[in-house]
């Protein structure tokens, strides 16, 4: 358990946020912290549901003095560290029912960045309608990557939909080589999660809003400005085990549009079990269509991406991306 804490510390947090990274390495040596972060399933990821759910009671008004603290610009870290244990240790039974209760489901709308290129790149190829249907959808944000607005460091122009409310800054690592121009023509956009998150639901924004690091302004921002968005456009959310009902999804779509199954950072909470079951039903699905499967986690931390077409299944590394979406590699040079 203190090892989490440290690894996150060091891989997740070092350069985005100190408050988290500080909090992490007290956390780690803090027996009584520990022991109340033991009461996190074992299939969630414990550092990010337990300060979530220190941050949703915070949103809710539990204690505005650890608050204020949050937000300081110069943080007294040795006073934090008093205050956050004082209010964890105060309100133990209410962030073991939060942390009972709420998965991580952060819905980070700026992976979208690296999903853009990608639909756009399988949409002109294929020159077909896309089908999207993501795993551990959340809210759905990600299923309306044609709408929002894009720029990219060190590439000239804005791309996507050039009216959109949204902008979402990324940065590219490596060269692309595709036409960022190509805007993919999204028919169907369905999400699958276990716990859909509803974002006219009061309670479910607000939990979205708590899986955001406090330091991030401008991911909140995006969250409200994508909220606007995704809620005036057709899309499908579904409740249920993606590997279960995945086949009966798909009899619905259109045989003709190109099937694009895609997952970011959801792998990571499935068995080695429920992983390998999920690449069997995507490669029964793809026998006789064609079909694309964008993921990571599976195999390793990278982005990776599957191709049935033609009866074929060839297999692509994207490369590393940024958990936010701050930054992505794109390794794909030809894509035939």
């Amino acid at each position: 358990m203190s090892q989490n804490f440290i690894n996150f510390a060091d891989n997740e947090c070092k350069g985005s946020s100190r408050l988290y990274e500080q909090l992490s390495l007290h956390i780690a040596k803090t027996p009584c912290l520990l022991n109340l972060c033991r009461n996190i399933s074992r299939n969630q990821p414990v550092p990010n549901l337990f300060f979530a759910a220190v941050h949703y009671l915070l949103l809710k008004g539990y204690d505005d003095r650890l608050s204020e603290m949050y937000h300081e610009k110069d943080i007294d870290f040795n006073s934090l560290f008093d205050a956050f244990e004082e209010f964890c240790l105060e309100h133990q039974q209410a962030l073991i029912q939060v942390m009972n209760q709420k998965r991580v489901q952060t819905n980070e709308v700026r992976r979208t960045a690296y999903l853009y290129p990608l639909f756009s790149m399988i949409s002109q190829k294929n020159d077909a309608p896309i089908s999207l249907i993501e795993i551990g959808t959340s809210a759905g944000l990600n299923l309306c990557a044609d709408q929002y607005r894009y720029v990219y460091e060190g590439v000239e122009g804005t791309f996507g939909n050039s009216t959109s409310e949204l902008e979402i800054h990324s940065k590219i690592i490596g060269e692309m080589t595709h036409d960022l121009n190509h805007i993919p023509d999204i028919r169907d956009r369905i999400g699958i999660d276990l716990n859909v998150m509803d974002l006219n639901t009061d309670d479910d924004y607000l939990w979205l809003k708590a899986l955001i690091w406090p330091e991030h302004h401008q991911r909140r921002e995006m969250l409200k400005a994508a909220k606007e968005i995704v809620t005036a456009e057709n899309v499908e959310l579904i409740e249920g085990d993606a590997v279960s009902i995945l086949d009966s999804t798909v009899q619905n779509i259109n045989t003709e549009n190109t099937l694009c199954i895609f997952h970011t950072h959801v792998a990571n909470q499935m068995s080695e079990d429920q992983k390998e079951e999920l690449l069997k039903a995507v490669d029964l699905i793809a026998d006789g269509r064609t079909v694309y499967h964008i993921y990571n986690n599976i195999f390793d931390k990278k982005l990776r991406m599957d191709e049935y077409t033609g009866g074929r299944k060839n297999s692509y590394l994207i490369g590393e991306t940024d958990g936010h979406g701050r930054w992505f590699e794109w390794k794909i040079q030809q894509f035939i």
